[in-house]
């Protein structure tokens, strides 16, 4: 009677079942994967990721509160957490990555572990676990041992510093560039008649500055300035006081203003009569007495007017520059 008594009590208690031991997967689960880094070469401060795979059936739903994402313990920490969730027929799949990071400081070499924990499925009002194994890995110091001191062996050497960049390169192409661009700058002031030893085309330059004075000043009375700018500039050319008497030495000794010959010498023949023709002192009287005739339109009393003359001071600027 005890015997059957013993009997029937073991038949309730195995039909009431237990609870999954350690390391069982529940039927729900089809396939379970923990997918690693290596577990060796890590020191203080290192990211360990960790990937797991969890096939369930369809109407499995993973309770994500069950995912670890903050401080384990003293020295390790998940900083990342990512759940990506995907259908696959009858199966739904989850695939959790994890990043954990270390702040153990060891003397020596060591092994430490990354904690199990168990993933909750909720499954027609019913729940489950999945249990995630733990992980060892090993870690090392990054200072000297003090085992090392002791015995009197090498300590560890530091980092290899990094190779500085060579700057000389970019500065001999500065440089390079610099001298290029002076060397032209230079040969344009050399073409243009700038330079303070060079001063090419400087006195129908001048002239040329002091008729444009006359013309924005609105100054067109005032002939005999814009005639006598003229005439200094041919003066300087030619070395000496130029009339209209000399202008064929002034020819055969400068050539180049042979093609402005015949405008030269009807500036010459109307400068003459300006200055010295009965009708050229009317037209500067009345030129100082404020009547409009004068260098800025045709002119009553002279064949040159102030466009005319400026004309003519660019053509022989352009020339002078040319003069050696």
């Amino acid at each position: 009677m005890r015997r059957a008594y013993i009997a029937i009590l073991a038949f309730l208690l195995g039909a009431v079942g237990s609870p999954a031991r350690s390391g069982e997967t529940p039927e729900a689960v089809r396939d379970f994967q923990v997918l690693t880094p290596r577990p060796f070469g890590y020191a203080i401060g290192d990211l360990i990721r960790q990937k797991l795979i969890v096939d369930v059936d369809r109407s499995a739903v993973l309770d994500r509160n069950s995912i670890p994402n903050d401080r384990i313990n003293r020295w390790l920490e998940v900083r990342e957490a990512k759940v990506t969730e995907e259908e696959r027929g009858d199966l739904r799949r989850y695939v959790i990555e994890l990043a954990y990071q270390t702040f153990y400081a060891p003397l020596e070499v060591k092994n430490l572990a990354i904690p199990a924990f168990n993933l909750v499925f909720n499954q027609n009002g019913d729940a489950f676990q999945l249990e995630v194994p733990n992980w060892v890995f090993t870690t090392a110091p990054i200072r000297e041992l003090s085992v090392l001191r002791e015995e009197g062996l090498e300590p560890m050497r530091p980092d290899l510093s990094p190779v500085l960049a060579d700057g000389n390169g970019p500065r001999l192409r500065l440089s390079f560039a610099m001298v290029v661009g002076g060397g032209a700058c230079l040969y344009l002031a050399y073409l243009y008649g700038y330079l303070p030893w060079q001063q090419r085309g400087r006195h129908f330059r001048a002239a040329y500055r002091s008729l444009r004075t006359l013309n924005r000043a609105a100054q067109t009375s005032d002939y005999a300035a814009a005639y006598t700018a003229v005439h200094r500039a041919f003066n300087g050319v030619y070395g000496q006081p130029l009339f209209s008497e000399r202008l064929e030495a002034f020819f055969e000794e400068n050539p180049a203003f042979r093609p402005l010959r015949a405008e030269i010498e009807a500036f010459f023949a109307s400068s003459y009569e300006f200055f010295f023709s009965e009708r050229g002192k009317e037209t500067s009287r009345e030129g100082e007495s404020g009547s409009e005739g004068g260098p800025s339109g045709e002119g009553e009393g002279t064949a040159f007017s102030m466009s005319r003359l400026l004309r003519l001071c660019r053509d022989c600027y352009d020339i002078e520059r040319t003069l050696r």
